[in-house]
C-alpha cells in the first residue's frame, strides 16, 4: 500500500486516544495498528464521520435556541452551518463505505477516489450555505435588529467554538494518520465552523455596546470564510481527481529505497497513481549488463519489496541494464553530459546504453526536458554532433521522457 511521503507525512504519525481505538476496531473488525492504509483510511472516516454527526447536532440545538433568544441572524447562520457540518460528515460516512468495496470489472483498481468525490460534494455545500449567510447577512447590515444576547449567552456560544475548534482537530489528526482528504475537507469544516462562532460573538458583543450592524458583519464574515474554504477543498480535490503530481519527498523516497538495493546504479521513470489511500507505482532502474537474467530478476523483486516495505503499496519494477564496461562509455556519457548541461531546454539524460562496437555502435538515451519543450530536433542534435564528434560511425537515438514520470 502506499503512504504518500509529502513533508507531511515524513513527520511522526499523531497518535490516537484509546477511545478513538476502540471505535475503530468495532468499524473494522482489526486493532488500529493492524490495518493497511486503505482498510485505516475507510475506519477513520466512519469513526469520525459518526462521531461528528452527533457532536454537530448537539451544537446545532444549543447555536438555534441561543440565536432565537438573542435575536441574533448570525448565530442562528452559524447554526445552520453547525447542522450542515451533519451533513458532510454523513459524505464522509457515506463515502467511507463506498471505498470499502473491493475491485471489480469497472473499477479494477477499487473506488477509493470517492474521498475526492466526497470532498467536491463538501466544498459545494459550504459554497451554497456561504452564499445563503451572505444574503441574510447584507440584509441585516441594511436593516439592523437589536439583539438581546446576555453575556452568559456570549460565553456559551465561545464554548461551542470551542468543541468545534475540538472536532476540527480530531477529524485533522485522523486525516493524517490515513492521508484521507475528505476528512481532511471535513476538518476544515468544522474549522471554518470554529471560526464563524468567534465572529458570531464578537458581533454579540460589539451589539451589547450600541452596535448592532455588527451583527450582519460577523455574518458576512462567516460567508466570505466559508466561500475560501469552498475553494480550496475543491481545488485541492479536483487537482486529485485529475492526477495530482506527486511530490518531490515523495520521489526521493522512492528512489532512496530502490537505490538501497545492491545492484541498482540508477533509477528513473518514477510513475506513481493515487486511488484514495491506494497507491500504484512503476520505475525504471539501471542495472550492470553483466549479470544473468535471473540475477536481474531478484534485483527487481528486491526493489519491489524495498518500496512496498516504505508504504508504497502495488509496486512494478523495469530493468535496464547498462553496459558501462562498453570501451567508449565513458567518453560518450562525458560528451553528453556537457551538451545537456549547455542546452537550456534539457534537464537531465539516464538510462545510456552503448549496442555494437568500441567504434560502430548505437548510443540510446533518454531525456528529461524542460516543461513546455515538445520538440527534440534541436537537443537531439546537439547530442548527436557531441557524441559523432568522438565517435562519427555513431548512431544516436534520443527519446523523451514522459512529463508524468521522474
Amino acid at each position: 500500500m502506499a503512504a504518500k511521503q509529502t513533508a507531511d507525512s515524513l513527520r511522526p504519525e499523531p497518535r490516537i486516544g484509546s477511545v478513538t481505538r476502540r471505535l475503530v476496531r468495532r468499524m473494522a473488525g482489526k486493532d488500529d495498528d493492524e490495518l493497511d492504509r486503505a482498510e485505516r483510511s475507510v475506519a477513520y472516516s466512519l469513526v469520525e464521520g459518526y462521531v461528528s454527526v452527533v457532536a454537530n447536532l448537539a451544537l446545532f440545538g444549543v447555536k438555534l435556541a441561543l440565536g432565537l433568544i438573542a435575536g441574533s441572524i448570525a448565530l442562528i447562520a452559524d447554526a445552520v452551518h453547525t447542522a450542515s457540518d451533519s451533513l458532510t460528515s454523513v459524505v464522509v460516512i457515506v463515502s467511507a463505505y463506498i471505498a470499502r468495496k473491493p475491485p471489480d470489472a469497472k473499477h479494477p483498481y477499487g473506488h477509493g477516489r470517492i474521498e475526492y468525490v466526497a470532498a467536491v460534494v463538501i466544498a459545494l455545500l459550504l459554497g451554497i450555505a456561504g452564499f445563503e449567510f451572505a444574503r441574510e447577512s447584507f440584509a441585516r447590515v441594511l436593516t439592523p435588529k437589536p439583539l438581546s444576547a446576555s453575556w452568559v449567552i456570549i460565553g456559551v456560544v465561545a464554548l461551542t467554538a470551542g468543541a468545534k475548534e475540538w472536532l476540527a482537530r480530531y477529524a485533522a489528526r485522523l486525516a493524517d494518520r490515513s492521508g484521507n482528504r475528505a476528512l481532511a475537507a471535513d476538518a476544515w469544516h468544522h474549522r471554518s465552523d470554529a471560526l464563524a462562532t468567534v465572529l458570531v460573538a464578537g458581533g454579540m458583543v460589539g451589539a451589547r455596546f450600541g452596535l448592532p450592524w455588527l451583527d450582519g458583519v460577523a455574518g458576512i464574515g462567516v460567508s466570505l470564510l466559508l466561500f475560501k474554504v469552498a475553494y480550496d477543498i475543491a481545488r485541492d480535490a479536483v487537482d486529485s481527481l485529475l492526477g495530482r503530481a506527486p511530490s518531490p519527498e515523495e520521489i526521493d523516497e522512492v528512489k532512496r529505497r530502490a537505490h538501497s538495493v545492491e545492484g541498482v546504479r540508477g533509477v528513473h521513470d518514477v510513475v506513481i497513481h493515487q486511488y484514495g489511500a491506494r497507491r500504484f507505482i512503476s520505475l525504471h532502474v539501471e542495472t550492470s549488463a553483466a549479470p544473468s537474467g535471473v540475477d536481474l530478476h531478484q534485483i527487481a523483486e528486491g526493489v519491489e519489496v524495498e518500496v512496498a516495505q516504505s508504504g508504497h503499496g502495488s509496486v512494478c519494477v523495469h530493468v535496464d541494464p547498462v553496459d558501462r564496461d562498453h570501451p567508449a562509455y565513458q567518453t560518450v556519457h562525458a560528451a553528453v553530459t556537457a551538451a545537456v548541461s549547455d542546452d537550456h531546454d534539457l534537464i537531465s539524460f539516464h538510462d545510456l546504453r552503448l549496442v555494437g562496437d568500441a567504434d560502430r555502435f548505437t548510443a540510446v538515451l533518454d531525456v528529461k526536458c524542460e516543461p513546455g519543450c515538445t520538440d527534440l530536433t534541436k537537443p537531439r542534435r546537439h547530442i548527436e554532433a557531441a557524441i559523432q564528434a568522438h565517435y562519427p560511425r555513431a548512431t544516436v537515438v534520443v527519446e523523451l521522457e514522459p512529463v508524468y514520470s521522474y
